[in-house]
């Protein structure tokens, strides 16, 4: 009889022990939760707390301007089989072509002439060449003026210097047009597009609750220059495309990096 008690008192022993040691485990899986849990909300909260103080947004600038200057190359081209002949030629279509211009209102200031070549060129295939030697001048002048209108009112009568029997060689038609104050132009630009990145950085960071602070750094890129209709996305307009363009639309890109509080 002792023995059947000490049987159960031991076997009663050993069920209250796993009993035990099973809530000790349980207890244990509990609280290695509750510190990961616990854990995970501080880097939560450090996180957040350790926001980036700083913000790097583009800026950008577009403006249409209209040309107020341009560039007008006339090529003059004289021919002769002596020289004293081809110098007497270009002198006469020289003044001439200056005169035509000065009608209709352009300054002396405004046209530059110069001598841009002269060529000697040989007939061959006779039996002395040197006799035959033919003489070749090429004079330019240049017009360079603010007074856009008139000189689109020259180029329409250009006609008149043809049928005086002056040569103009080179595409004349074309007028190559300039904004002089460029370099003002683009300063102006530059603020416009950084208060435009600080708008973009208080709009990204107003859900947030946190306010822009000073500009830190920034980047000015080079402004994209091109004719009015150009489009900037897929082929550009090339160098000579956009100097034909009385309008032009500048656009202008910024990179800032603003303090955020």
């Amino acid at each position: 009889m002792p023995h059947s008690y000490e049987k159960v008192k031991v076997r009663t022993y050993l069920i209250f022990g796993e009993f035990v040691i099973m809530n000790i485990e349980k207890m244990l899986c509990c609280a290695l939760v509750v510190a990961t849990v616990i854990c995970f909300g501080m880097k939560i909260v450090n996180v957040l707390e350790n926001k980036d103080p700083n913000i790097s947004v583009i800026g950008q600038a577009v403006k249409t301007v209209t040309s107020d200057s341009a560039s007008w190359t006339i090529d003059i081209v004289s021919e002769g089989d002596s020289y004293g002949e081809v110098q007497e030629q270009r002198k006469l279509a020289v003044k001439t072509t200056k005169d035509f211009l000065k009608e209709y209102g352009l300054d002396e200031s405004e046209i530059v002439s110069e001598t841009l070549n002269m060529e000697n060129i040989f007939r061959y295939g006779t039996e002395n060449a040197k006799d035959k030697k033919k003489y070749k001048f090429t004079d330019i002048i240049l017009v360079n003026t603010n007074k856009i209108d008139l000189l689109k009112k020259i180029l329409l009568n250009i006609d008149s210097l043809l049928e005086k029997n002056i040569c103009i060689e080179n595409d004349h038609q074309h007028i190559r047009y300039f904004f002089k104050d460029i370099d003002k132009l683009i300063a102006e630009m530059t603020e416009t597009a950084v208060i435009d990145a600080r708008n973009k950085a208080e709009n990204a960071v107003k859900v947030e609750k946190r306010n822009v602070g000073s500009l830190k750094s920034l980047i000015v890129e080079k402004a994209h220059i091109c004719s009015e209709n150009s489009s900037r996305s897929g082929n550009s307009d090339s160098h000579w495309e956009e100097e034909r363009s009385e309008k032009k639309r500048i656009d202008l890109n910024v990179s800032a990096v603003f303090n955020v509080k």
